[in-house]
This record gives structure tokens, sequence and C-alpha cells, in this order.
């Protein structure tokens, strides 16, 4: 509340990050990657994932409704890569310099999710992991380079499931 926003501010705290590294706080307001927080909460992580598993589902039925194949594909944050990789904007969203990330927690929801929905799950984290002393990522903005976008289009292109689809 109010004490600790003033007090955050004497301490010299940006009250923003302190709001993304409380585990307990409920702050997808603010927080574009409570996905992706280690140690955050799941009883927070499930409720927001139930939300976009839902408007998930209901794509797949109206593609499924259209004949139109629907196949998900994910891929990892630069803060889940490379040590280097996004390393301005880890900061900004209170991410340590340096570290690493575990994304198996997050990729392992979508997938599960995806085997039980019968949708066709692709992830390009191994490919772009592979690939993690290169400039995958901006590091300001965590958005993929060029380079970046080519290692997971061609995982995605060369991925067997991808290619049965084509057939």
């Amino acid at each position: 509340g109010f004490r600790r926003y003033f007090g955050n501010k004497i301490k010299k705290i940006r009250n923003k990050t302190d709001i993304l590294v409380n585990k307990e706080i409920d702050n997808i307001e603010f927080d574009r990657f409570i996905f992706v927080r280690e140690g955050k909460d799941s009883s927070v992580v499930t409720r927001h994932w139930e939300r976009t598993a839902k408007y998930l589902s209901m794509i797949k039925q109206y593609l499924d409704a259209q004949g139109v194949r629907f196949i998900m594909a994910t891929y990892p944050y630069g803060h889940q890569v490379g040590e280097r990789q996004w390393d301005k904007g880890r900061a900004y969203w209170a991410f340590e310099h340096g570290r690493i990330y575990d994304p198996s927690v997050p990729f392992a929801i979508v997938e599960d999710f995806a085997k039980k929905d019968g949708i066709k799950f692709i992830n390009v984290y191994d490919a772009l992991k592979a690939r993690k002393d290169e400039p995958l990522y901006f590091i300001s903005d965590g958005h993929c380079t060029k380079l970046g976008q080519e290692i997971a289009a061609e995982s995605v292109y060369s991925s067997p499931i991808f290619r049965k689809e084509l057939e």
C-alpha cells in the first residue's frame, strides 16, 4: 500500500520491480511475463493460464468447424535462452542479468494443454538454445532479431509435425 510505495521510493527501489518480483501478488495488469516468472504462486499462474487455454480451445473448435488445421508453436523469451539475450529489457522487467531462466514449467503447461485438446504442438526452444551465443533477441524490447526469426521459422518448417501437415 501507501507506506510500502513511499518506503520503496526512499530506498530507491522501483515500485514496478517490487510488484514484479513479489511471488504472491497477482500482477497480471503490470507483468506480461507472469507466466514465465520462476517461483510465482502457481494458483496465480493457473488462474490466468485457464483463461488463455479457454480462448485457445475456442480457436481450435472454430478452426475444426471450418476444416482448417491448427498447429500451435511456442518459443522462449531471451532470458530463457542465453545469458546475454535481451540484456537491457530483462533489467526493466526485473529479470537478473547473466542468468538463464528455466522454461520447462510454462512449456510443459502449454504442451500438456495441447495434447489434451488435440492440438499439434511445436516447441522451438531447442533450436534457439543451440544458438544462444548469437544475437537472437534485440537487447531492449525482447523481440527476435532477423536471425532469431529465421531459426524459429526453420525449426517449425523442419518439424516432423509441420512436414506431415504439408503432405
